[in-house]
């Protein structure tokens, strides 16, 4: 198979009405340790090859532009001469791994080049992707000779080279707690419900299991989320600022109320977990966390 990144810095060249169908993964489901779900797969003769370039707009947001979408989204046509961005991120519109990225990168307001790997096609299981990440992940960051996979380094590398619009508070204590309710997102809740594994519940166990499996691991995780931030919550997750916690976060609780039909109550008094609730409301009104959304990607299913 050849391989066809999607090299989102210059212009636009997918091809309209090509058909999209859905298509079960059959292998390298758990791409940047993302369970992914459901994949997208394009049909036969679909171009699926686009350029494009993330930048800051004037408020020093990493947004992109469309012309004439009302959302203000993607705009190749401005990008076309802008310079190319320093960072490069190889990203798939619904891994919430790589839903991370684009929101902490939005957050601090860095310009990126943003290369799609098509999944559903293969291409992270080719020979010049896995110079990049042996273990065939998404997302992987480039930043000039450096080379990073894994969202948790990712943002950390980020945190550190790129300190502006801090992800981590001064405060220690603040600080560890970010630190662990990200490592419960990653470690704790995520990798349960990886498609590899549901694959293999469900034939051990029946299909009634693949629900429920992640159901119980992520409400078990959230539950325990809502203990960790009971005494420092606000309008996010340890105050009034937007940390790392919020970004791991957000996408988790998107992806187990989205895809996993984890009963989150949005806009409802009532809540199982209010905390987590509040914080995932407040996110989603933010700029930065719209122009992450996996359906505003250049990759996604149109």
């Amino acid at each position: 198979m050849a391989t066809r990144f999607m090299n989102l810095t210059a212009s636009s060249s997918s091809s309209t009405g090509a058909q999209i169908r859905r298509a079960v993964a059959s292998s390298g489901d758990d791409v940047g340790s993302e369970p992914i779900g459901w994949w997208f797969a394009a049909a036969e003769g679909e171009k699926g090859c686009g350029s494009w370039r993330i930048g800051g707009d004037s408020q020093g947001h990493g947004l992109i532009r469309a012309k004439g979408d009302r959302n203000g989204m993607h705009n190749p046509d401005e990008s076309a001469t802008a310079a190319a961005p320093k960072l490069v991120l190889y990203s798939f519109w619904e891994s919430s791994c790589s839903w991370r990225v684009r929101f902490a990168l939005n957050l601090k307001g860095l310009s990126y080049e943003y290369r799609a790997v098509n999944l559903a096609k293969g291409e992270q299981f080719t020979p010049e992707f896995e110079k990049l990440n042996p273990l065939h992940y998404v997302p992987v960051l480039v930043d000039g000779d450096i080379i990073l996979s894994d969202s948790f380094a990712i943002l950390l590398y980020l945190e550190e080279k790129y300190p502006r619009k801090a992800l981590l508070p001064a405060d220690p204590k603040l600080r560890a707690i970010n630190l662990q309710a990200a490592s419960v997102v990653s470690s704790s809740i995520q990798p349960l419900h990886m498609l590899s594994l549901l694959k293999y519940v469900n034939e051990k166990l029946g299909n009634e299991e693949r629900l429920a499996w992640p159901q119980f691991h992520i409400e078990r995780g959230f539950l325990a989320l809502e203990k960790l931030l009971k005494d420092c919550a606000a309008t996010y997750a340890t105050g009034d600022e937007v940390y790392m916690a919020d970004v791991f976060l957000a996408p988790q609780i998107a992806v187990a109320a989205k895809r996993f039909n984890v009963d989150m109550l949005f806009f409802c008094r009532q809540s199982k977990f209010p905390i987590l609730r509040a914080v995932y409301e407040s996110c989603n009104m933010l700029q930065e966390f719209q122009a992450s959304l996996p359906d505003r990607q250049p990759d996604a299913e149109r």
